[in-house]
């Protein structure tokens, strides 16, 4: 990982919407009423925009590649992704905001799945 920061004014409009922007994904695979599973695809340079993630969820990437992460306050992080990183949020400090750029020159994919309801 390399952390890094970037010049939020850039990103304003995208940043003032993002806390209604639940689209956390490309397409939705399936949903009922405890998941919601999503597709990201991102081919080279693409890039998803801010989005909010408000419920627990996690992601398994499917396609490796490399992608920056760039979040309100002002700081983006790179990461590289292997086939099968595995990443849960459980947002115990509250919805999370950030973007997603595929900064590699092949396709990126993960699977994402939102936990809709939290019973037992």
């Amino acid at each position: 990982m390399e952390f890094g920061t970037y010049d939020t004014a850039a990103f304003d409009d995208e940043l003032r919407a993002a806390p209604e922007n639940r689209a956390i994904a490309t397409k939705v695979l399936f949903e009922n009423d405890r998941i919601r599973v999503w597709e990201l695809t991102l081919e080279p340079g693409e890039r998803a925009p801010f989005h909010c993630h408000a419920v627990p969820y996690f992601f398994v990437c499917v396609d490796a590649g490399q992608a920056v992460s760039r979040f309100p306050n002002g700081t983006s992080v790179t990461t590289d992704y292997e086939v099968g990183d595995t990443w849960f949020d459980e947002l115990a400090n509250g919805p999370e905001i950030h973007d997603l750029e595929n900064t590699a020159s092949t396709r990126l994919r993960f699977t994402t799945v939102e936990l809709l309801d939290q019973r037992p």
